[in-house]
């Protein structure tokens, strides 16, 4: 059996400190439900990281129905405007007028992130940072448990009525469940700006072209999200600031509708595109996000 120090037990361990165990825990802990979460990351980290930054409408109504949306009301911005380029001319689309499916939120995870944590630990709740969780055992029976590595390098034990695996597709939890996978690739991969520039437009930008697609998101007034089609067999860094600049002028046709706001590019990353579904996703004790 492996050993570590021992926590005491919890009822629901959460693996994972992004926007899915940060709600889980606050509703935990607003029912009462002691709860731990476990982030291998600092926190100033996770409070920085950029990731996605647009919300769905019911994502939205889960955080104000359970007091999680204070700063999103004050700062998040509404979008239903979507806008597509190419050589025929451009479109705007209004995806609001089209049904029930309401508006978007612009809202940086990063933003989202500090909120829950903040309230998090106001609730009362736990997050033990820089803990990266390297096995877990037992699902099936009553406690199941985990050992964990802190950033001093001890080794802790932890126990739980239930474990809730949170931690991504690269996370302990998602090789623990024996789910059937199906699995898609779509032999495309976008490189993945963050630019210190605010956005051109309002609205989300869709460039369709023929050396492939690029795209315009608004993140916040001084940062936007672009993406590129690219090569798959590229590095974010083959692509020099000038080259980003001028390639994504080209393909969202900057001289027809009007220059790019341009800044400096502060995180560079690829995507590759795939669908994928797991079924089931508990397994005993374990549940794990999808």
């Amino acid at each position: 059996m492996l050993e570590g120090t021992n926590i005491p037990a919890t009822t629901v361990l959460i693996l994972g400190a992004g926007p899915a165990g940060l709600v889980l825990a606050n509703l935990l802990c607003e029912t009462g439900i002691e709860c731990i979460v476990l982030e291998r990351r600092s926190r100033e980290h996770v409070e920085q990281r950029a990731r996605a930054g647009f919300l769905t409408p019911d994502s939205v109504a889960v955080l104000r129905e359970h007091g999680l949306a204070e700063g999103l009301n004050a700062t998040g911005k509404t979008h239903s405007l979507c806008e597509f380029r190419s050589a025929a001319g451009r479109f705007e689309l209004n995806y609001d007028l089209l049904g029930d499916g309401g508006v978007h939120t612009v809202y940086p995870q990063q933003a989202l992130v500090t909120d829950l944590i903040a309230e998090l630990l106001r609730r009362g709740g736990t997050i033990h940072f820089e803990t990266t969780v390297e096995a877990l055992g037992d699902p099936r029976g009553d406690r199941p448990w985990v050992l964990a590595r802190d950033g001093a390098g001890r080794e802790l034990r932890y126990t739980a009525h239930y474990l809730a695996g949170c931690d991504g597709a690269r996370g302990v939890a998602r090789g623990t469940v024996p789910s059937v996978r199906a699995a898609r690739e779509h032999d495309i991969t976008w490189l993945a700006l963050l630019a210190q520039a605010p956005p051109t437009t309002h609205t989300v930008i869709y460039g369709v072209h023929p050396d492939g697609f690029a795209g315009q998101m608004p993140r916040s007034p001084d940062i936007t999200r672009y993406y590129l089609q690219c090569d798959p067999g590229v590095s974010p860094d083959d692509w020099s600031e000038s080259r980003i600049w001028r390639e994504l002028g080209r393909r969202l046709d900057a001289e027809r509708y009007g220059p790019l706001s341009q800044g400096p590019i502060i995180e560079r990353s690829l995507v590759r595109l795939r669908s994928e579904i797991l079924d089931p996703i508990q397994h005993g004790r374990l549940c794990r996000s999808t």
